[in-house]
């Protein structure tokens, strides 16, 4: 085998869900279950009692919904009774499942109401649950991993990342900050960057009377050197760090995002982070308009289904990924379980190895899971399953076990 000069990764809510410590971390799937967990955060907390009461679960339960009703007649100052607030978390989370995106799907095609509509708190919902969680996940394995991979060497590093949150991101930053670029490195063109909305900042903004403290969005310097690119990150269904002006349209009284302009959270020293606002709504002031843009929300869409989207750059994007599958020569699949909504990701997987010289190493990397799994991602990639290396006791015990080195 010649030796691997561009290395595909997939990575999946598994990922990052394995490195959980002390607070929870969601999966698609738990994710609603997690979120009950941070139901002492007012966000989390309205956005949960919204949620029953728009019905948008496939599994309704009338106990989640009666103590929804009860809670809902706080007035937002005062602390909810324990006990109802307990019984309301336990009925939440006796539902069964039901994935993020079909919900977040649900919420995106009600008409809207008017601005305040609790449902389109949703972003910032799930933002928020990634904010409570901040720095507490173990990143040892994930950093000694990306170390390993894509340092000492000049081969190139794609990853593909279906996760809404920017653990990978931001362990690439402290890895190889020299390497990977927000501004640069997301597959498109960003042209704004806002370095401000962190907890530091604004703690003394997330006040009522002061939520809406505009982020001040700042061009990206025109003479910044890009650098050699090798290692990317492509998100197809949006980052919690990108924001983007939603609208509602006139035409049909949906919410909606614009095409742009697209603005990345990151500090002056490219240092990534999550919003901690607490409004419905962010405000971005550009720098040299007079007014800013009023409505802007964490850009991350559940899959469509469709080979193209409406928007531009997630299109470029796509075509990333899909020269980036093509080119490559070596393919690592991280706790992503290739669920059914992503059958679009799956089919752009496989009609880019119809363009390829062929498939010269797969290494699937997830926990607990039935041999139908595996077979599944030899047959995506169009292997022989005995040809699939397979570790299937979560990605922490791979990376010791292996340095994240495949093992032939």
């Amino acid at each position: 085998m010649r030796a691997t000069n561009h290395t595909v990764y997939f990575i999946g809510a598994g990922m990052t869900k394995s490195l959980q410590t002390s607070k929870p971390v969601p999966t698609m799937f738990d994710f609603v279950s997690v979120m009950a967990d941070y139901v002492a955060d007012p966000v989390i907390r309205v956005l949960l009692i919204e949620l029953e009461r728009a019905k948008l679960y496939d599994c309704e339960s009338p106990t989640a919904l009666r103590h929804a009703n009860a809670l809902a007649q706080c007035d937002g100052h005062t602390q909810p009774d324990p006990d109802l607030l307990a019984d309301f978390v336990r009925a939440v989370k006796d539902r069964p499942h039901e994935s993020i995106e079909s919900l977040l799907r649900k919420a995106d095609s009600r008409p809207g109401g008017n601005w305040a509509d609790p449902l389109l708190r949703f972003r910032y919902g799930i933002n928020r649950v990634f904010y409570l969680i901040g720095e507490q996940i173990n990143w040892e394995p994930l950093e000694r991993f990306l170390r390993e991979q894509t340092l000492g060497n000049k081969h190139s590093h794609t990853f593909v990342s279906f996760n809404y949150d920017i653990t990978l991101e931001c362990a690439l930053q402290r890895v190889a900050r020299r390497e990977w670029s927000p501004v640069f490195s997301y597959g498109f063109p960003i042209h704004w960057y806002s370095p401000t909305g962190d907890a530091g900042e604004l703690e003394s903004h997330e006040r009522p009377a002061g939520g809406r403290r505009p982020h001040r969005a700042r061009p990206i310097p025109s003479d910044l050197d890009p650098g050699p690119q090798r290692i990317r990150v492509l998100k197809p269904h949006g980052s919690l760090n990108w924001l983007l002006p939603y609208r509602c349209s006139d035409a049909d009284g949906r919410w909606g995002f614009d095409e742009e302009p697209l603005v990345v959270l990151c500090k002056e020293n490219g240092q990534l982070f999550y919003s901690s606002s607490t409004a419905p709504f962010q405000a971005v002031h550009f720098e040299g308009n007079a007014l800013p843009v009023g409505n802007a929300l964490p850009f991350v869409m559940p899959p469509t289904g469709d080979k193209q989207t409406d928007f531009d750059f997630l299109n470029i994007v796509r075509r990333a990924e899909s020269a980036a599958i093509r080119d490559a020569d070596r393919f690592i699949v991280v706790g992503w379980s290739m669920p059914e909504s992503d059958s679009d990701e799956v089919r752009l997987v496989q009609d880019s190895l119809k363009e390829a010289s062929g498939v010269k190493e797969v290494t699937a990397v997830n926990i607990s899971q039935p041999a139908s799994y595996f077979e599944r991602v030899a047959a995506v990639f169009g292997i022989q399953q005995q040809r699939l290396h397979i570790s299937n006791d979560g990605f922490p015990s791979y990376v010791y076990q292996t340095g994240g080195r495949t093992q032939n």
